[in-house]
């Protein structure tokens, strides 16, 4: 179920944008490769404000799911058309 849901989001031959040329994929994921691990970079670098700063860090990891959630959901509505 893990590798499914892994494949689905990660590898670019099966999610939402598998119709772009590849070089726009790879543009794509690479984006989105960038803005997680900013994420995460933010989010370990609180973790001595941890209970000071829980609200923000629920809120990049919500913005990174949404930001995510949003840009494949472009692409899916443009293949259902």
């Amino acid at each position: 179920m893990f590798r499914k849901m892994w494949e689905s989001l990660m590898n670019s031959k099966n999610n939402s944008i598998k119709e772009l040329p590849k070089a726009v994929r790879l543009q794509i994921m690479i984006s989105l490769s960038f803005m997680w691990s900013l994420i995460f970079a933010l989010s370990l670098g609180i973790i001595n404000l941890f209970p000071q700063l829980v609200i923000v860090h629920i809120a990049l990891l919500g913005m990174g799911l949404f930001g995510t959630s949003w840009l494949l959901s472009i692409f899916n509505k443009d293949k259902n058309k």
